[in-house]
This record gives structure tokens, C-alpha cells and sequence, in this order.
């Protein structure tokens, strides 16, 4: 009985502080049947979090094929509190012969994320400076087009541990190109980590850093 009563102590514990349904609710009259079919069951579900936990740190691979029109937005990559978006406009309003602009950004709402890239570098993530610009690049008239793959050493890393990757020789951009307004492809690399230590506070260690 002591050892039943052991147990079923242990199971007490190990499902109080998480929603678990056992097979057999944990009480002293538990069989040992019982008693070992709960525990198998506690250990597959301890499994289920490992591989969990492990598909978080692999690295991602998104792939980007977006075409877009003068007017749209869209959001390339969404992974915790860090989103990758684009906006395709014509520089005037409706009118594409002043010709077309493309923008590529991240958005992060955890203060101290560390970004560096061809246009930012530093702290971001704190109220009123959540944005950082990947790259801007506009066309001259309703004719004139765009072709390149000049993203520079882009990575960003949040407090939390995600990080987002994106670099020039794997990602390209056009305005006015195969018959879209504007036309994203490549890839954006991320992955979820270790998070920075506890005694981390962003509010002191934040400034935004010049190149």
C-alpha cells in the first residue's frame, strides 16, 4: 500500500501544474495495471513535449513567391511576436506613372530585439520604435522596372530567443516585373532559441545604434 500510495503521490505532482487528463484518476486504489498504464501515459506525453520543444529550435525554412499589386500588403512570415511584412503603393496615390514603391519590414513587440541590416541597426521592440525597414526601393515611371537581391547581413534576435534571418543571395525583390507591380522570392530562414538572461532590462539597455 505504501508504494501505491507513493505513486499516486508522484502523479499528484506531476499533473498539477499542467492540464492533464489521466487515464485512471490518481487516488490510493489504483491498481498496479492502473498505476503503470498512467505512467505510460505521463512519459508519451512528456515525449510529445520534447519533440515539441525540439521542432521549436530547428531552423524554418518559409518560402516567399509573392506577387503583388499596387495597393497590397502582406504579412511574409509570422513567428511569435516577430512578423515579416511588404507593402507594394504607387508613389502617387492610384496613379502608376509617377511610378511604384516597394517596402519590406519586420514588426517586434518585445523591447531589446537586436536587429541589423542594410538600413537599421540596434535596439528595437519598445513602444513608438517596433519597426525596422529591411529595404525601400521605388521606380521612376510607369515604365521603368526593378530587379535586384541587395538585403545585407539581416538578422534580428528577440529577447525571447526567435530570430529571423534573411540575406541577399536568397532572396530577391522587383517593381514592375513579370507583369506585377511588384514581385518578392527567396527565402527567410528562423528559428526559436534561449532566451536572454533574467536579469536582462531592456528599458536600460536599448538605445537605437547608429552604423
Amino acid at each position: 500500500m505504501k508504494k501505491i500510495s507513493l505513486v499516486a503521490a508522484v502523479l499528484t505532482a506531476a499533473t498539477s501544474h499542467a492540464e492533464i487528463s489521466l487515464p485512471n484518476p490518481v487516488s490510493e486504489n489504483l491498481s498496479a495495471a492502473q498505476i503503470e498504464e498512467n505512467i505510460n501515459y505521463l512519459n508519451n506525453v512528456a515525449n510529445e513535449a520534447l519533440a515539441d520543444i525540439e521542432a521549436l529550435q530547428q531552423v524554418q525554412t518559409t518560402k516567399v513567391l509573392q506577387r503583388m499589386s499596387a495597393g497590397d500588403e502582406a504579412t511574409l512570415l509570422q513567428r511569435d511576436d516577430v512578423a515579416v511584412k511588404a507593402r507594394c503603393t504607387f508613389i502617387n496615390s492610384n496613379d502608376s506613372a509617377a511610378g511604384r514603391k516597394l517596402e519590406l519590414w519586420s514588426e517586434m513587440t518585445s523591447a531589446g530585439t537586436l536587429v541589423y541590416n542594410k538600413n537599421d541597426s540596434g535596439y528595437f521592440g519598445d513602444t513608438d520604435n517596433q519597426t525596422s525597414e529591411w529595404f525601400s526601393q521605388t521606380t521612376e515611371n510607369d515604365t521603368s522596372w526593378r530587379w535586384s537581391n541587395y538585403i545585407d547581413q539581416g538578422v534580428l534576435v528577440t529577447p525571447g530567443g526567435t530570430v529571423v534571418m534573411m540575406d541577399g543571395e536568397t532572396f530577391g525583390y522587383g517593381l514592375n516585373v513579370q507583369g506585377s507591380d511588384c514581385l518578392l522570392v527567396g527565402q527567410i530562414h528562423s528559428f526559436s532559441g534561449s532566451a536572454a538572461p533574467e536579469d536582462f532590462d531592456p528599458t536600460i539597455e536599448a538605445p537605437v545604434l547608429s552604423k
